[in-house]
């Protein structure tokens, strides 16, 4: 289970699609609207944690996004402090959700994880991808 973001007008095939499982795509989206809280509506920073009915982001925000990403990066306690309201929020929103998927698979406690790999992966999706909608 996972989160397929596609380019909307990719500038090459980076920018086309970023995929990304379900532990991980909540605390980075969660990430994404701490960062850009100014810039995404909260109809996408809401929408952006399912995939029906699709989230769409502009260009030129998806352009900002990145920028701020890679910012933040160079930033280690910056980034370290995001990571960890990041991955709270996303377990906050997610938390009858967790408990469902925790129930079917007997799976632990724990589970939403965000690294800096997955930020500076997204960061290049996004500076390549012509605006994005996540589905």
């Amino acid at each position: 289970m996972g989160f397929d973001v596609t380019g909307v007008n990719p500038k090459n095939r980076r920018g086309r699609m970023f995929s990304c499982n379900l532990w991980a795509w909540h605390p980075l989206w969660s990430f994404v609207s701490l960062v850009a809280s100014d810039i995404l509506t909260e109809e996408q920073q809401n929408g952006g944690h399912y995939n029906c009915p699709p989230t769409t982001v502009a260009a030129e925000t998806s352009l900002e996004i990145a920028r701020r990403l890679r910012q933040i990066l160079k930033q280690p306690e910056k980034y370290e402090d995001g990571v960890k309201k990041a991955e709270g929020r996303a377990r906050l929103e997610q938390r009858g959700l967790v408990k469902a998927l925790k129930e079917l698979s007997g799976e632990a406690a724990g589970g939403f994880h965000l690294d800096r790999k997955t930020v500076a992966a997204f960061a290049g999706f996004c500076e390549s991808s012509g605006g994005f909608r996540i589905t």
